[in-house]
């Protein structure tokens, strides 16, 4: 019964989107066919970018997502389609609107919107809710893949590939990223869920909140942090350097557990925020 009532949310779902995405593009196709409107000028967007920091309203999701679309109906040029549709699109997800969201990124990237690593996650959830499961999972295994070749070009990669996924090891040749982090293993399962990560770090704010307690002895902690896209936790703490056999059974220990059952989304009641992942800059550190 369950299972029949997912197949029907998904089918009615995907109707819904459909129905949004001709709607939304017929307007975008309607206003490309005429010259833009005087509003799409340097002011009116400065106006629209004032009303999304206003200090005076409350910038909930619905009254971004109002605002974004009520620019959009009126201006059609190319790079503000590709910005303002955007943040309608993130807005649409936060208000718990995802029958919203998709036709918004979709139009976005038609006009050559580049979405960063945190935007192709928020995308990959979108196309997930809105029934494209497939699609879905293949877009976060061309993001992980695009991920692995930059970070290539400043780290060491090796991979083992086991019955519910790819375990990657990246490792860097001195301490990277905001987390100091010297090792990364990330995971990436086989067909639904997000991907996950054991990072060995020295994480100068933990470090930081741990002088509070033990002093300077905080300043040789190591930690082997299992980075998920809704979590974080330590996986093991050691005061001094570990040895490279713990980080290696603990990482792959802990990831090949992950793999078995990894996070995936979940359909939200209706108005409720779909948060993709929290831990973007953790799990694809920000290598160029």
């Amino acid at each position: 019964m369950k299972k029949r009532m997912r197949l029907v949310f998904v089918l009615l779902t995907g109707i819904v989107t459909l129905l949004l995405a001709h709607q939304i593009s017929f307007a975008v196709s309607k206003a490309e066919a005429t010259p833009a409107p005087a509003i799409c000028d340097g002011k009116s967007r400065k106006a629209y970018e004032d009303q999304r920091t206003s200090p005076d309203v409350e910038l909930s999701p619905d009254y971004l997502l109002g605002i974004a679309e009520d620019f959009l109906s009126a201006c059609q040029t190319r790079l503000h389609i590709q910005a303002v549709a955007k943040h309608a699109a993130r807005a649409a997800l936060d208000a718990g609107q995802t029958e919203r969201s998709l036709p918004h990124f979709e139009i976005a990237l038609k006009h050559g919107a580049v979405l960063s690593d945190a935007e192709r996650l928020d995308y990959i959830l979108s196309l997930w809710l809105n029934g494209r499961t497939e699609h879905a999972w293949t877009l976060r295994d061309e993001l992980i893949e695009d991920w692995l070749v930059k970070a290539s070009v400043i780290a060491d990669i090796s991979n083992i590939r086991l019955r519910d996924g790819i375990i990657y090891k990246i490792s860097f040749p001195a301490p990277f990223g905001p987390a100091q982090t010297r090792t990364l293993w990330l995971a990436q399962p086989h067909g639904e869920g997000w991907p996950a990560a054991i990072s060995h770090d020295a994480d100068p704010a933990l470090i930081a909140l741990m002088s509070l307690r033990v002093g300077p002895r905080a300043q040789t902690m190591e930690n082997l942090t299992l980075v998920q896209c809704r979590g974080r936790k330590i996986a093991a703490r050691r005061f001094g350097e570990f040895e490279q056999t713990v980080t290696e059974e603990t990482a792959m220990e802990t990831l090949k557990a992950y793999l078995s059952q990894p996070q995936s989304p979940h359909f939200e009641d209706a108005g409720r925020p779909a948060a993709a992942c929290y831990s973007t800059e953790r799990l694809f550190l920000p290598v160029r």
